[in-house]
């Protein structure tokens, strides 16, 4: 888990996950998910981009999904998220919930996202040791 996140150079919310830092955006432009990774000078990788679920989606168990509850806390750990969304696996239909934003892992680099989309970016995949 981790406390709710902190603001940065690109003017959205930085959280620090399990696996290392991502980055919070709302998407100010029409692009796909490698365009916006490219409009902020962030190196893009499939699977590093993450889009907020807004209706029913059948999701794999292969993806990654991401939480933020209502007081701003981030969640990227499996079995965290699982409990969250009140789930035993993720395989299958994930929809919205109340009081969560969720984010699914998009592996595709033209996925669209649309104006005023949020969107997370996994920008750091090594941790700082303390």
């Amino acid at each position: 888990m981790n406390p709710v996140g902190h603001n940065n150079i690109w003017g959205g919310t930085q959280y620090d996950g399990t696996l290392g830092m991502y980055q919070h955006f709302t998407v100010q432009k029409v692009a796909t998910i490698k365009e916006q990774f490219q409009y902020f000078g962030i190196g893009y990788k499939a699977g590093n981009g993450y889009y907020l679920l807004t209706k029913n989606e059948k999701v794999s168990d292969k993806k990654k999904v991401l939480v933020i509850d209502k007081d701003g806390n981030f969640f990227d750990d499996k079995k965290v998220v699982l409990q969250k969304l009140r789930r035993r696996e993720m395989e299958g239909n994930i929809c919205p919930m109340k009081g969560l934003k969720i984010f699914v892992q998009s592996t595709s680099p033209s996925r669209v996202l649309d104006i005023g989309t949020e969107w997370i970016a996994f920008i750091n995949l090594v941790k700082e040791k303390k």
